[in-house]
């Protein structure tokens, strides 16, 4: 019998663990999830609390619930591209209210943009 090292007994340990999990990945039986529908209006509280259970988040506004199924209504908008000066406004705005990455990752420039009263780009 050939000696087993160390490394080849983890080795094999290893491929047997990824084996047993690919198995039961596999061949995992699937989950049935049910949801019913709800006997409460889409305006009460009670769909409210219903909904922020379905999408695992909360409903901050529950008076302004607006349902659009299959997209058969939509909101109308248009996607302008700017003029350059339009653009570094926009830009320095967005660097102004949020920083900039570098910021966050604390990397940043040691100054921060000012804005100037009645100032243009």
């Amino acid at each position: 019998m050939l000696p087993v090292s160390l490394g080849d007994a983890v080795e094999l340990a290893a491929i047997a663990i990824l084996a047993v999990l690919l198995f039961l990945v596999l061949f995992e039986p699937p989950v049935a999830y049910r949801v019913r529908t709800p006997t409460a209006g889409v305006e009460s509280r009670e769909f409210v609390n219903y909904l922020s259970a379905i999408v695992n988040a909360r409903v901050f506004a529950p008076g302004e619930v607006l349902v659009l199924n299959g997209g058969e209504r939509a909101f109308a908008a248009i996607a302008e591209s700017l003029d350059p000066a339009d653009h570094a406004k926009a830009i320095r705005g967005l660097i102004l209210r949020y920083g900039t990455p570098a910021e966050r990752l604390g990397r940043g420039p040691s100054f921060r943009l000012r804005p100037i009263e009645g100032g243009e780009a």
